[in-house]
């Protein structure tokens, strides 16, 4: 999302700044080749589990990190933070 956003990720209330998101956007467009392979990596693996699991693994997270339903809990009823 922050690669493909220009920069910018989503469910961000605070303030945007667009001539960042304008120079990422050229450079990223105009010099595709200069991204590391990591960075690289990670697109095709986020192009991945969007196309193949629809965002249901991000929905997850979000569902656990807000201490949503299936969560699992310590055996004092505290929240583990583990999956």
């Amino acid at each position: 999302m922050m690669i493909e956003g220009n920069g910018h990720g989503a469910d961000w209330n605070g303030q945007y700044s667009v001539g960042l998101l304008d120079a990422f956007a050229r450079g990223r467009r105009s010099r595709p080749n200069d991204l590391s392979e990591s960075c690289r990596l990670v697109l095709l693996l986020g192009e991945h589990m969007k196309h193949d699991h629809h965002g249901r693994y991000h929905a997850r997270g979000q569902t656990l990190q807000r201490g949503g339903e299936g969560r699992p809990t310590t055996p004092r009823g505290r929240r583990s933070t583990c999956w």
